[in-house]
């Protein structure tokens, strides 16, 4: 009764050798799913818009439009704290100020900012992307209250059980572009506020001028830093946003059994992949090549 509260499907009888085998068998099934919804949601784009369906781009428009509105405040909140903490740690790890500008915002703008931005968004797409896709998917992307009628299917020339049919790959890639394109912005809305915030800090606790606090800021930022928040807010989004479509399309529409498990599942395994791709990022990034860029101390000359 416990183990069919956590996961779907659940083997009746607890072995050992039996668990692992279904264990791998649902993740080689899951992730086998996973990758045939990207590619289909991929050749999806060559696909002309059926008559009463939203074009991909007035789809994905408003999927990116409704991830900024919401999660804007979420980000906002978040990053506040984080700013506003890393300029005490700043102050009292580095006992200098030249310190606390660098370790706020290169802090945010070249690590943390995309990566908790993009924790937002998993966690947005994993309540109301699954649930939508799961309970009424048919309603979803479409110009008016009329049903969606194939052209060919329409003329004779298709199955007429294609007509008013619901495409999940179409589905999936107006979600998935609208984050891809709301990352970056959620990403640079969440470093702006916790930059203001660790400035507040800054002037009001210790004591550090504007100026002070900002030069030291731009001096240690580079352009790879900017070009990051869109790359890594892009792709950490849009692996959330596809992970949340695969869930939500994986059991017939108005099925609500066990979706409580699939938002918990998208949830879950969307934020694994942004910690991955980050550790991606940071390995090609930061130990593949040069010096990522000026630290606040001068590195070790040896004797």
């Amino acid at each position: 009764m416990i183990g069919r509260t956590l996961t779907a499907d659940w083997p009746d009888t607890i072995n050992p050798l039996r668990l692992m085998g279904w264990l791998a068998f649902e993740t080689v099934r899951w992730c086998g799913g996973l990758g045939t919804l990207f590619v289909s949601s991929a050749a999806a784009w060559t696909r002309p818009a059926r008559l009463g369906e939203m074009k991909i781009f007035k789809a994905g428009f408003q999927q990116m439009v409704w991830l900024i509105v919401w999660g804007a405040p979420l980000v906002i909140i978040l990053h506040i704290g984080l700013g506003s903490f890393l300029a005490l740690q700043a102050f009292h790890g580095a006992i200098f100020l030249d310190a606390v500008g660098p370790v706020v915002g290169v802090g945010l703008f070249r690590n943390v900012g995309s990566q908790m931005s993009a924790m937002i968004v998993a966690g947005l797409v994993s309540t109301h992307t699954v649930a939508e896709l799961r309970l009424n998917r048919s309603q979803l992307d479409r110009t008016g209250t009329g049903k969606i009628v194939d052209r060919d299917a329409a003329k004779g020339l298709a199955s007429p059980s294609a007509i008013n049919s619901t495409d999940g790959a179409r589905l999936t890639l107006a979600r998935v572009l609208g984050a891809i394109l709301a990352g970056p912005v959620l990403g640079f809305i969440g470093c702006v506020a916790g930059l203001i915030s660790g400035l507040m800090v800054s002037r009001s606790i210790l004591d550090v001028p504007t100026v002070w606090f900002l030069y030291n800021f731009v001096e240690m930022l580079w352009a790879r830093d900017l070009v990051g928040i869109i790359v890594k807010g892009s792709v950490f989004s849009g692996l959330a946003s596809l992970i949340a479509c695969h869930e939500g399309l994986r059991r017939p529409e108005g099925v609500a059994d066990d979706l409580g498990v699939s938002m918990w599942r998208a949830a879950l395994l969307g934020m694994i992949a942004i910690l991955l791709a980050n550790s991606a990022w940071f390995t090609f990034m930061f130990l593949g090549g040069a010096p990522f860029g000026r630290t606040v101390l001068e590195p070790p000359v040896p004797r």
